[in-house]
């Protein structure tokens, strides 16, 4: 059965009860992207949120890839500002299909080891190989753009 959570009111689907259910970008995307919007542009201050002991923060962002990869070659986002959640990295090839990589904590994937501090996140693969590199998102010179979702704890 679908629920929203507790502070938006943001729509989500219950895996365990709708195990099957397909991906409804409106539903489940857009509409809660407006959601958002709609509480941020009320409050465009977050200090002006609704107190709730936990306040979920976003950041976006862009690196550029230097060609290493592996455990002595890790990407690292760092002073991020609060506690990371969830990472997405995209980056668009020429061909203008997006190829993605998110990360959740807690990371449990043995050839994809993240190490998650208290305002940053640090991952390689570790499988090797040819085009290693741009599996991990860290292709020379190519652009990846980032959101990062996250939380801050205490009162606003």
């Amino acid at each position: 059965m679908s629920n929203s959570t507790p502070i938006l009111n943001l729509f989500k689907r219950d895996p365990q009860t709708e195990p099957k259910a397909l991906f409804n970008i409106k539903e489940m995307m857009n509409d809660n992207w407006d959601a958002i919007d709609a509480v941020f542009n009320a409050n465009p201050d977050v200090e002006s949120l609704p107190q709730t002991g936990f306040v979920p923060m976003l950041k976006v962002g862009s690196y550029v890839g230097t060609g290493g990869s592996g455990k002595s070659h890790p990407n690292k986002i760092d002073n991020i500002g609060f506690v990371p959640d969830f990472v997405l990295v995209t980056e668009q090839p020429s061909g203008g299909n997006y190829d993605a990589v998110r990360l959740i904590r807690p990371q449990a994937l043995t050839f994809w080891p993240t190490v998650w501090g208290s305002d940053s996140v640090e991952w390689c693969y570790t499988n090797g190989g040819s085009g290693a590199d741009s599996i991990q998102h860290n292709s020379a010179g190519v652009t990846y753009n980032y959101v990062i979702f996250g939380h801050r704890e205490g009162s606003v």
